[in-house]
């Protein structure tokens, strides 16, 4: 390392062309390297979701639950299992070991819970989905409708259906569920009276129904030097050709279906609803594609919501939840924390050591994080908040090693040496212990590319670039920083040895009577530090002592600190979930919402709440986390919260949240639930007989009763 530390610092046109080399990859890696908010997670968790509908918990655990968990024992490679039994619904999740391929542990839970379907209670509803958990598919934003006021929820359901199929061209947009609005359908209600009169059936009515709505080849006909085929097309276009349908014809007489039923064009059973921001309308949930720029999909996305506000100014769009919002704010966050750490070591640096000596130690910081950008684009990771923090948490480290080899470079300059020769000479000295005190770090971090899981797929980008960026920070201590520092700095004076005026200061004596001066003269910090040393020499079995009772205290305060892996952050976002009795409408949960609404709206004068979303029924497409409440009805219910940024508001979430606790007057019978969105990577479900809305649960005694509608 010495030969190539010289062969650089002699021909320092090659490193520095080298160096605007790597930061011209850095530059091209950065505009071409995917970003997302967290890091991709490959662990196959596979779940089976069956519905019992006005089923109780020990109902479904009974019936449900135990048969599936008894048929799934077959399997292999399985981590975990875990079953959550809810009043209307089961749902058992299957965790599997590392390495195992999600769809293959999709295919073997099918096959096994499909042979057991006949042994689950009786209905049409109990149908068994068995889904793999996308943890890349999660929502890449909310796409908000708000129709003009009057406007049918028939023709709000077609509408939010063709801007569906609009956004499902955006590059990077796996799926889109819909969510409000109405879907039309036409009931036919036979009248059994009627129908026995005329002696017809079900079964004839509903095959004449079909007959008449199909296409069915006629045969063809050929004439002159071509064929052409014939095709009988009787589909029904509308209620009046539904009425006229022709069920049976005996003896001349002709009975319709107008004859035995009625046709009344309506809608199908509502069993989702939701408004934003207290207005009804429809919510698309726009869900990404795996291994996309998340960044740039999302605003793809918002580009075409805009194109779509133009063309139909009548309509109200907004978008919640925007995946590229909350990673410009996780870049605002992190990105201002660098800053002004690098600043934070400038101004120390530069009064401690001189301006120039501070910027060329800062070299490293640009250079190690451009190493570890053209790293994650050489090797397909995205830039995502746990290599922002690693980013970060390596800062000071690569700074450690340019300090000492710049200060002891400058060192043998003050003692006149020429600026080659100094170069050469200061990272001969320290360059060893500079490489061995980098890779003490790296095998620190090492470890835990080794934690299996989730949690492994979430942390293991922090070593990676924990390790590239101190490899990076050696190329710069060896060969950077003395390069220019050989060129940059001029012969100066000779000093005399500084370990002259440090013995004189250890002793006792003055600096000044060794007729040295440590760059420029021996300041307080220095006089402090050695008065420090002088005292811990002569008590050094008190500083032993010290040191123990230091040791035995800081393990007394970590039992009683506790243990957080990730502690709670002020994402600007939470949800409310409530539940209703057993045997409420979507209209009637929905209505019950305004409890919750009514005290979340007095933030709106304070301009910290941004937007609120509602939704009511089956809300597992709008989940913020794998372990969310997999609950599902028409009696369950949640608002989803957002707030401006955190930079821009100086209340904290934590203070709306608590607002609205004891603001909030649940309905009689009423459960509900105010939970802040996490950070940090997914996690398991609960266990058996799981309560949904078990944080923070309160049970209304005496607020008003929900409206029906009639």
């Amino acid at each position: 390392m010495k030969r190539l530390s010289d062969l650089a610092i002699d021909h320092p046109r090659v490193v520095i062309v080298s160096t605007i080399i790597v930061l011209m990859m850095a530059g091209f890696a950065a505009l071409l390297t995917p970003v997302q908010r967290s890091p991709a997670i490959t662990k196959a968790v596979v779940v089976v979701a069956i519905p019992y509908p006005d089923s109780q918990p020990s109902e479904a655990e009974n019936e449900i639950a135990r048969k599936v968990e008894d048929a799934l024992t077959q399997l292999e490679d399985v981590d975990f299992l875990v079953s959550t039994s809810l009043r209307g619904s089961s749902v058992t999740q299957v965790v599997f070991l590392d390495g195992v391929d999600s769809a293959e542990a999709r295919r073997t839970v099918k096959d096994l819970v499909d042979r057991i379907r006949n042994e689950l209670p009786a209905g049409r509803e109990v149908q068994p989905r068995v889904d793999d958990v996308d943890f890349e598919g999660m929502p890449l934003l909310l796409v908000n409708i708000t129709p003009p006021p009057g406007f049918d929820d028939r023709a709000l359901k077609t509408f939010a259906d063709d801007v569906l199929e609009e956004l499902e061209t955006v590059p990077g947009v796996s799926n889109i569920q819909l969510f409000g609005g109405k879907e039309r359908e036409i009931h036919v209600n036979v009248n059994p009276d009627l129908m026995t009169e005329s002696g017809v059936s079900l079964a004839e009515m509903r095959q004449a129904l079909f007959d008449f709505h199909a296409e069915v080849p006629a045969g063809e006909f050929s004439q002159g030097s071509f064929d052409r085929s014939i095709r009988n097309e009787t589909k029904l276009r509308g209620v009046d050709d539904i009425r006229e349908a022709i069920v049976s014809s005996n003896a001349g007489r002709v009975i319709r279906v107008k004859d035995v039923a009625r046709v009344i064009d309506t809608h199908r059973k509502v069993t989702t609803m939701s408004e934003f921001d207290g207005g009804a309308g429809a919510v698309l949930i726009v869900n990404k594609e795996a291994d996309i720029n998340t960044l740039g999909a999302a605003r793809a996305v918002k580009a075409k919501v805009a194109e779509l506000q133009e063309q139909h100014p009548d309509f109200q769009f907004a978008t919640t939840r925007d995946a590229s919002e909350e990673i410009w704010v996780m870049f605002r966050v992190l990105g201002a924390s660098a800053v002004f750490g690098a600043m934070l070591v400038l101004v120390i640096l530069a009064w401690t050591m001189g301006l120039r000596i501070s910027l060329l130690v800062l070299l490293a910081i640009p250079f190690s994080m451009a190493v570890g950008l053209v790293f994650l684009f050489a090797t397909g990771v995205p830039v995502s908040n746990m290599v922002v923090f690693a980013f970060i948490l390596v800062l000071g480290m690569v700074v450690d090693g340019a300090i000492i080899v710049a200060e002891n470079i400058h060192r043998h300059i003050e003692r006149g040496e020429d600026p080659v020769d100094a170069a050469k000479i200061g990272i001969h000295e320290v360059g060893l212990p500079v490489i061995a005190a980098d890779l003490t770090t790296v095998a620190a971090f090492l470890p835990m590319l080794l934690v299996p899981g989730i949690m492994g797929d979430f942390m293991g980008v922090m070593p990676k670039v924990v390790t590239v960026s101190l490899l990076g920070s050696i190329l710069v201590d060896h060969f950077i920083i003395p390069t220019i520092a050989a060129r940059c700095f001029r012969r100066r004076e000779p000093k005399s040895d500084e370990s002259q005026s440090f013995t004189a200061l250890a002793s006792g004596g003055s600096a000044t009577a060794a007729k040295a001066r440590i760059r420029p003269s021996v300041g307080p910090f220095t006089r402090l530090y050695a008065a420090g040393l002088r005292a811990a020499l002569a008590n050094r079995v008190m500083v032993i002592v010290w040191c123990l009772i230091g040791c035995w205290g800081a393990q007394v305060l970590i039992m009683q600190l506790g243990f957080n892996f990730f502690p709670a952050s002020d994402r600007g976002q939470f949800i409310v979930r409530y539940e209703l009795p057993l045997g409420y409408t979507c209209a009637e949960t929905l209505a019950a919402a305004e409890v919750i609404t009514e005290p979340l709206r007095d933030w709106e004068d304070t301009g910290v709440l941004l937007h609120y979303v509602t939704s009511v029924g089956y809300a597992g497409g709008i989940s913020m986390r794998v372990d969310d409440d997999p609950a599902s009805g028409p009696e369950f219910g949640q608002v989803q919260v957002e707030l401006v940024p955190p930079m821009d508001r100086s209340i904290g979430v934590q203070e709306v949240i608590q607002y609205l606790r004891e603001n909030i007057k649940p309905v009689p019978g009423m459960k509900f639930s105010v939970e802040e969105v996490e950070d940090g990577p997914p996690g398991g479900g609960g266990g058996d007989g799981r309560p949904p809305g078990q944080k923070n649960q309160q049970q209304g005694e005496g607020g008003p009763p929900i409206p029906r509608p009639r």
